[in-house]
């Protein structure tokens, strides 16, 4: 990762070389850049509702009848991890 000597931006590389997108400074020479992305769904729960697998996700909601704030989000609904409410 290289930074602009002049304003501090982030240079990116440009064919040969390393450029500011900010203020246009040009570096001979690239460096090695690896970009790497990494998904966690460790948020993504298993619900088993009337012997049916549902996947879900963890939402911060307020439950409207109970005021949990934890709730699991199926598709366009709410599920209240605490009382069962759905929403």
């Amino acid at each position: 990762m290289k930074f602009c000597p002049k304003c501090g931006s982030y240079m990116r590389p440009k064919g040969n070389s390393m450029v500011c997108p900010k203020c246009g400074y040009k570096e001979e020479g690239v460096e090695n850049i690896t970009f790497t992305e990494k998904k966690s769904h460790d948020r993504d729960v298993t619900i088993v509702a009337d012997g049916r697998r549902i996947k879900g996700g963890v939402a911060l909601n307020l439950c409207p009848r109970c005021g949990n704030a934890v709730v699991i989000k199926i598709g366009k609904k709410y599920k209240c991890r605490a009382c069962g409410y759905i929403f």
